[in-house]
């Protein structure tokens, strides 16, 4: 897959936050990153790279079994 069609855009970002039911700081704390990245990635200042976007939709498809351990 190519880089586009591997990342993000801001709009699905928040809907996938939404979808997994976590907060920013949750989520942050699953993908490795800070809470400031999050909220870049979110208002479209910064780019979701396509390993983090990857990481949200296999979440998403697993239900989320992860966050659970």
């Amino acid at each position: 897959m190519s880089a586009v069609a591997d990342s993000m855009d801001p709009g699905e970002f928040r809907a996938r936050r939404a979808e997994l039911r976590l907060s920013v700081r949750e989520l942050a704390r699953v993908l490795g990153v800070t809470p400031r990245t999050i909220y870049r990635w979110q208002s479209g200042k910064q780019r979701v790279p396509g390993p983090a976007a990857a990481a949200i939709r296999s979440l998403i498809a697993s239900g989320g079994d992860i966050l659970s351990g």
